[in-house]
């Protein structure tokens, strides 16, 4: 469960300027007043940070590939240190870590995929193979897509495998949860009108309770179609007649250890049954 924002005060703005390249889905939140936040996750190459608001909002100041995250703050070189745990401050155009500041001098865009053909895109799903992921994984994935397979589908009705996914796994983001990331973004891209229906089961599931902070706010940006860029390329590929759907995919399957594989599966269990609605 995330750990709601302490009242010690954020670190002052003191310390080493860095300049930063920032997800233009993060225009709002960085040009915010100045808020106090959380670091939830750090690595050699990532720092997560929660913004505590009436939606918790998640940065991530990110080196080299971690610029493909849809909520990065990309920097050169390596990235400040900062310890789980530590209150820091987002807003005014930067994030204030401890010993630095990152500040945004551009913004990258990010968009959701588009679609030549979205009609052809469940077609070509069905012929994509299945990825090797754990069984049981596969398993809850092939539920999600026989759900989806009856037509118009309520939230109630998907519960089941968003309750069975949401936070299945170990990681930053557990492989349940990009399958439904991929599943959003899929079905977003396609106009299909399940998206709804399956981001309101997400919601009712309460994320930032059942699984890590950067994995729902990853989540939260899927449901407006927003993803890793390889997972939008793949996407793209599936519903662009005459694009190379094995290029793309074999550079989303590359992605982690096995985030790109579970976004690959959700991507393609949410379409290879589904029909237009």
């Amino acid at each position: 469960m995330l750990v709601p924002v302490c009242s010690a005060d954020p670190p002052d703005a003191s310390g080493q300027v860095v300049p930063g390249v920032a997800s233009s889905p993060l225009v709002s939140l960085l040009r915010a007043p100045v808020r106090r936040a959380r670091v939830v996750a750090a690595t050699s190459r990532l720092v997560a940070i929660v913004v505590e608001a009436a939606a918790p909002q998640v940065v991530c100041v990110t080196a080299g590939a971690g610029g493909a995250l849809p909520c990065a703050l990309t920097v050169d070189g390596s990235v400040p240190y900062a310890e789980v745990g530590t209150v820091v401050a987002v807003g005014s155009g930067r994030v204030q870590l401890p010993g630095a500041v990152v500040t945004t001098i551009r913004w990258r865009p990010v968009r959701p995929p588009v679609l030549t053909d979205p009609g052809s895109c469940f077609a070509r799903a069905a012929g994509c193979p299945t990825p090797d992921l754990p069984p049981a994984l596969v398993e809850y994935a092939d539920e999600l897509a026989m759900v989806l397979a009856g037509g118009a589908v309520s939230p109630t009705a998907l519960a089941a495998p968003v309750q069975a996914l949401l936070g299945f796994g170990p990681g930053l983001t557990p492989a349940g949860d990009d399958v439904l990331t991929a599943a959003l973004v899929a079905l977003h891209a396609a106009g299909d009108a399940a998206t709804s229906s399956l981001a309101a089961a997400i919601a009712a599931g309460r994320p930032f309770e059942r699984t890590t902070a950067l994995s729902a706010g990853l989540l939260h940006l899927a449901q407006t179609g927003l993803a890793v860029r390889q997972l939008t390329r793949f996407v793209e590929a599936l519903g662009t007649p005459g694009a190379d759907l094995t290029a793309s995919g074999q550079a989303l399957l590359r992605v982690g250890h096995t985030s790109g594989a579970a976004m690959y599966l959700g991507a393609v269990a949410a379409l290879r049954r589904r029909r237009p609605v």
